[in-house]
């Protein structure tokens, strides 16, 4: 049987960042090795922040790579009711979206890959934390790497070009003049 894995935005950040940590668990979904389960709302962190720091493009074409990969997005009902469980149950620590991937994991007896500290200790669950930082060197974007990897999926790129590649997450990729703005 295939080993489940639960990906938090961060963790699927750092995918498309092309971050060794993680590296080895989308390989295995990729594969088939391992089945790779992300919550419909933690997919919605992913895209708004995305967005935030990349621009809406970006956010668009890493949405649908994401959906139209291995990754089975999960939207049932019974998870919003455990995630908000998960919230009373003292999690006050926790964002509602940690607990929908703390909810999820537990629901499919999965193991938690998360970017975040305190979801790192949650009970009940299997995790593994996977750091945005590596030693003093903040991560560098590879879009390019993480795009072969897509067309190795079969799907198709953007007809534009990705952000700079080893551009800062702490930086916004350079606007062009026809990429409307997110003012609103």
């Amino acid at each position: 049987m295939n080993e489940k894995l639960v990906l938090d935005a961060g963790a699927l950040s750092l995918h498309f960042a092309d971050h060794a940590g993680v590296k080895h668990y989308f390989d295995a979904i990729i594969a088939g090795r391992s089945v790779g389960l992300i919550s419909g709302f933690n997919l919605t962190e992913f895209y708004y922040k995305t967005c935030q720091k990349f621009g809406k493009q970006t956010a668009d074409t890493w949405y649908f790579q994401s959906r139209n990969s291995e990754l089975d997005v999960v939207e049932r009902e019974e998870l919003v009711r455990l995630a908000g469980l998960e919230k009373c149950r003292g999690s006050h620590t926790l964002s509602l979206a940690y607990c929908f991937a703390l909810a999820l994991a537990k629901y499919e007896s999965a193991m938690l890959i998360t970017t975040d500290g305190e979801l790192a200790k949650a009970e009940g669950v299997e995790v593994r934390h996977k750091n945005r930082m590596t030693g003093d060197l903040q991560l560098g974007l590879r879009t390019e790497s993480a795009s072969m990897r897509f067309v190795r999926l079969g799907i198709s790129s953007p007809n534009r070009a990705p952000p700079t590649p080893a551009m800062s997450f702490s930086a916004p990729p350079p606007r062009s003049s026809s990429t409307p703005s997110m003012q609103g």
